[in-house]
C-alpha cells in the first residue's frame, strides 16, 4: 500500500512541475507584471503562441503565476497578426487593475478592439469579458463611476457607451452619439433604446463631450 501511495505522490509531483516548467517552452513572453492588491505575488504573464508564423490570428497563452506556479491559464485567438498592445488598466471599479489585450486593429486607428480580463482575487483567476471586444478604449470614468467606452465613425462622429458587469458581460445603461453639434442621448431600459434628449454644443471643437452627470439624468459640460 505505501508503495502504490509513494508512486501516486511521484506522479502528482512530475505531472505539477512538468506544468510550471513548460512555461518557458510556450513561446514569446510578450507582456510580465505584477497583478492584484500591493502587496500580491501573483503576476500575469502573456505568451505569443505563433512564433515564426506569418498568419492572420495569433493565439494568446494569458497564465497567473504564483511563486513560480501556474494558478490559472487561458487561451487567447486574436484576430491580427502585429504584436498586440497590453496593458493593465481599471475596468470594473474595484480598484485593481484588470488586463487588457489588443484584440483587432480597425482601420481607423482610434478605435482600440480589446479582450478584457478582470482580476478575481477571491478566486485567484481572470473573468474573460467576452463582448469587450464590441466596446472600443474600454475603461472606467472615475468622476461618474461607471465603465465606460468609446467610438469614432462617420468624420466626427463619436459614440459613448457607458456599462456595467452582469454575470461577466457588459450589459448597456446609457449611449451618447455626437454627430456635428448635435448630441444625442439614450438609455437602456428593459431591453431597449429610449431616446432621452437631444442636446446642443455649445463650441464647434469639442471632440469628445464631457458627461459630468449619469443620474437621474445625463448632463453635458458645454452642451444646452
Amino acid at each position: 500500500m505505501k508503495k502504490i501511495h509513494i508512486l501516486t505522490l511521484l506522479t502528482i509531483t512530475v505531472a505539477l512541475f512538468a506544468f510550471v516548467d513548460n512555461r518557458e517552452n510556450d513561446g514569446k513572453l510578450l507582456f510580465e507584471s505584477q497583478i492584484g492588491p500591493v502587496n500580491s505575488k501573483i503576476t500575469v504573464q502573456v505568451f505569443d503562441l505563433n512564433l515564426n508564423k506569418a498568419e492572420l490570428e495569433k493565439t494568446m497563452q494569458i497564465d497567473l503565476v504564483n511563486q513560480g506556479i501556474v494558478i490559472f491559464r487561458d487561451t487567447l485567438m486574436i484576430q491580427m497578426n502585429d504584436e498586440p498592445l497590453i496593458d493593465l488598466i481599471e475596468i470594473n471599479g474595484d480598484g485593481i487593475k484588470d488586463l487588457r489585450i489588443e484584440y483587432l486593429r480597425p482601420g481607423r486607428g482610434g478605435n482600440n478592439v480589446s479582450m478584457a480580463y478582470l482580476y478575481n482575487a477571491k478566486n485567484m483567476r481572470l473573468d474573460k469579458i467576452s463582448n469587450s471586444i464590441y466596446f472600443p478604449n474600454l475603461s472606467f470614468d472615475e468622476q461618474l463611476k461607471s465603465i465606460y467606452s468609446f467610438r469614432f465613425y462617420g468624420g466626427f462622429a463619436v459614440q459613448m457607451d457607458y456599462l456595467e458587469i452582469v454575470s461577466d458581460t457588459l450589459s448597456p445603461r446609457h449611449q451618447i452619439i455626437k454627430e456635428e453639434q448635435i448630441i444625442y442621448i439614450k438609455k437602456y431600459i428593459n431591453g431597449k433604446w429610449i431616446d432621452r434628449k437631444e442636446l446642443k454644443l455649445n463650441s464647434d471643437d469639442i471632440i469628445i463631450p464631457e458627461v459630468i452627470e449619469l443620474e437621474p439624468e445625463i448632463k453635458i459640460k458645454n452642451a444646452s
